[in-house]
């Protein structure tokens, strides 16, 4: 599998040759040249499904996103507590509650980390995220309303945010045998945005129980070793029990919720090179 290109530096100076106009940058290491060597991140165009109309929540949404440890080996130290849990292999959510918002915040990755949410409206009806929101009703409210309101009463905080995969058919190509689309919750966050705070992993299970919603599978608890990740990285998945498909990766963390200088919040991911390459081939 690529791990990516290797271009050479002489005496300290990249050169690019863009339809043989050749130029040069003096650079050192840490230096940003994706720019100069007219790099860009690849953005797969978002399905019909996952389009909506938005509002402006500035302000009340999170940015949310997950390193690969390849990019960061070091951050765990030999022997630190963590926990693994599997990678599934969906969309991202967040389903979110802020007191000087009169409506639920819900949002993907791409719009929540600019700053919109989608509006509960006719022309959403058929959005996943909506749909996923307003898959299960009880006493005409949602779970995942329900729970918003129960954790802002037991935590005794607000603004918080359930955020979580969708995944089942509709959602991606690896649907782990859900027939339609299912919320997962992999983190709550409590506080403003910006300046809040993450719930220790080894809270979340037990939150997930009391409030009634499932949580993504833990494969492991214990001492960090680089033997550990290779093991639970790979392998079939464990969310429909059966395992239906390989497994996408995992998500790391440490037990206690820290920062990391060079990373910000300590949270990596493993992502298995048999998912990377499942394309043209047989995935079930």
């Amino acid at each position: 599998i690529s791990q990516g290109i290797v271009i050479p530096i002489i005496d300290g100076i990249l050169t690019r040759n863009n339809s043989n106009d050749f130029s040069s940058l003096s650079v050192k290491e840490g230096d940003e040249v994706a720019k100069f060597l007219d790099v860009t991140k690849w953005e797969p165009p978002i399905p019909i499904n996952m389009q909506g109309e938005v509002f402006n929540a500035f302000g009340y949404t999170l940015k949310y996103d997950i390193e690969n440890i390849k990019k960061y080996p070091e951050v765990f130290s030999t022997n630190e507590e963590i926990s693994i849990q599997e990678k599934i292999h969906g969309t991202f959510v967040s389903f979110g509650h802020h007191p000087e918002v009169d409506t639920i915040i819900v949002a993907n990755k791409s719009i929540s980390e600019k700053g919109l949410a989608f509006k509960f409206n006719e022309n959403n009806t058929n959005n996943l995220y909506i749909k996923a929101f307003n898959a299960c009703t009880r006493n005409d409210i949602t779970i995942i309303q329900r729970c918003l309101n129960q954790l802002r009463l037991s935590l005794n905080v607000s603004p918080i945010y359930l955020l979580g995969e969708i995944f089942g058919r509709g959602a991606q190509d690896l649907h782990y045998g859900e027939p339609n689309p299912t919320f997962r919750l992999f983190d709550i966050y409590i506080g403003q945005p910006g300046s809040g705070q993450y719930v220790d992993v080894d809270k979340l299970e037990n939150i997930c129980k009391i409030i009634g919603l499932d949580y993504v599978p833990t494969l492991y608890t214990g001492p960090y070793s680089k033997e550990i990740i290779t093991k639970y990285t790979n392998g079939k998945e464990t969310i429909s029990g059966k395992e239906t498909h390989l497994r996408e990766g995992i998500v790391i963390k440490p037990i206690k919720e820290r920062k990391a200088a060079t990373l910000g919040r300590v949270i990596l991911k493993s992502v298995s090179d048999d998912y990377l390459l499942r394309n043209g081939k047989k995935i079930t």
